[in-house]
């Protein structure tokens, strides 16, 4: 579900008030029906893309999408009177959501091997020599820098998993490798290979590098909240 489809729906949910005013079927201000139900909508569509559009399954990804079609729901229920709630509590539930959105991520992170998180800082992994194996890497307010280049890379096929929130992630890739990724953000940008995509939620997929037999292959899945990804080979 790509940024096309989201606007698409504003513009036919639009189109269709502006219709039924002029046939004489309802009197409804679509300009009140934007202001109420946009970022409802928003959160919504994109809450259901996190959960439907994903290629590969990961904890935070399944999370966050839960977490933003909850707060759209509740949005929206409240802008319906199904339940009353101020505009400006339902802001202020946002952030002990995100809270235990952390907390989960962090006691289910505990139980793995093969994560990375860090809280206000970032990860870094740019010395030389250090060992790219299949990991996730996951921040709140910090951001994600790996240097493949200076990696030993243990595998044929390695899975990257890299989800930041108020952050972002930049990840220089060797032109020696073939590297399939994918990036999603929302309010945010994303870089790929020199192609660049922004918006409420945008999504993107990219290959690069060279094909063949004894090739590693790195697929990288990259997520990012309020932030932005960066993806890049030198």
């Amino acid at each position: 579900m790509r940024l096309r489809y989201i606007i698409g729906l504003i513009l036919i949910l639009l189109g269709g008030t502006v219709l039924t005013n002029a046939l004489g079927l309802a009197t409804l201000s679509p300009w009140h029906l934007f202001i109420e139900y946009f970022w409802p909508i928003v959160f919504i569509l994109v809450g259901l893309a996190f959960l439907v559009s994903t290629r590969v399954w990961s904890f935070s990804r399944v999370l966050m999408g839960l977490v933003l079609l909850a707060i759209g729901v509740l949005m929206m229920a409240n802008h319906a009177g199904w339940i009353h709630i101020p505009t400006t509590k339902v802001w202020a539930l946002f952030w002990p959501v995100v809270l235990i959105f952390i907390g989960l991520q962090l006691l289910f992170s505990a139980r793995r091997d093969g994560r990375s998180w860090a809280i206000l800082s970032g990860i870094s992994r740019q010395h030389p020599g250090w060992k790219l194996r299949s990991n996730d890497y996951w921040t709140i307010m910090g951001g994600v820098n790996l240097d493949l280049r200076k990696a030993e890379i243990l595998e044929d096929n390695t899975t990257l998993q890299v989800t930041t929130v108020l952050g972002g992630a930049e990840i220089v890739v060797p032109e020696t490798i073939r590297v399939i990724c994918d990036g999603t953000c929302v309010l945010g940008g994303i870089h790929l290979f020199g192609h660049d995509y922004g918006g409420v939620y945008t999504s993107h997929d990219e290959e690069h590098g060279p094909v063949g037999a004894g090739i590693p292959v790195v697929h990288i899945h990259c997520t990012s909240i309020l932030g932005g990804v960066k993806v890049f080979a030198k």
